[in-house]
């Protein structure tokens, strides 16, 4: 890969905005880069043709290695952080592509532990999986979608920028303020870190932690 000047980048970005406001007749609010490879020059180019929400594999890779994949990781965020051009970043990390075999437990099981985490779940899942085998993947979608619902029957559904909005107002009908709650969350989020569980299993921390999460 080779990088683009950020004149070329801001060209393309005004010209794909204004093809997707003559198709739809609204603004681009929400951008995702293709295959997850962009640059801060991107993101600066996206916050002046008025989007506001990027989504993010949790990390931005900046180019492509001699293989051909994505490289270059210059930055992580989690949802909710905000980059450097005022964009709101939305981790999209749980993945159910029907088409590859993902099974509906697996969206499921990625919704269960969001859950518990206190996060937002956003699944990734492509439309070359409802191109071919199309009655077998709308199957599996509908049947992942009443297994969510039937494991966590007080869940909601936004779009991206409905998201995104909640979380950089705090909107507290979106919004855990509740200190136990929370702490049961953050204990959640720990536990997915590996050095910290194992550390935490040897020092004896996991016990209060469980603790705190089974009264919350």
């Amino acid at each position: 890969s080779r990088p683009l000047s950020p004149d070329v980048i801001q060209q393309a970005v005004m010209t794909e905005a204004a093809a997707y406001r003559a198709l739809f007749e609204q603004p681009a609010r929400v951008a995702v880069a293709t295959t997850f490879v962009w640059t801060e020059a991107v993101e600066a180019a996206w916050g002046c043709a008025g989007v506001e929400v990027a989504i993010t594999p949790g990390r931005r890779c900046t180019c492509r290695d001699h293989e051909g994949q994505p490289g270059c990781v210059d930055a992580a965020m989690l949802s909710g952080d905000s980059s450097l051009s005022g964009l709101t970043y939305l981790v999209r990390d749980v993945y159910f592509e029907p088409h590859r075999g993902h099974p509906p437990q697996q969206l499921v099981e990625g919704l269960v532990e969001r859950t518990r985490q206190g996060r937002a779940c956003l699944v990734e899942t492509h439309r070359f999986n409802y191109l071919d085998a199309l009655d077998d993947s709308l199957g599996a979608l509908g049947a992942a979608l009443q297994r969510a619902l039937a494991a966590c029957p007080s869940v909601r559904f936004l779009t991206p920028l409905e998201l995104a909005r909640a979380m950089r107002e705090r909107d507290p009908d979106w919004m855990e303020t509740r200190l136990r709650p929370r702490l049961s969350a953050w204990a959640a989020r720990l536990d997915e870190i590996p050095r910290f569980r194992r550390a935490s299993r040897l020092s004896g921390l996991a016990i209060p932690l469980a603790l705190l999460g089974s009264r919350a």
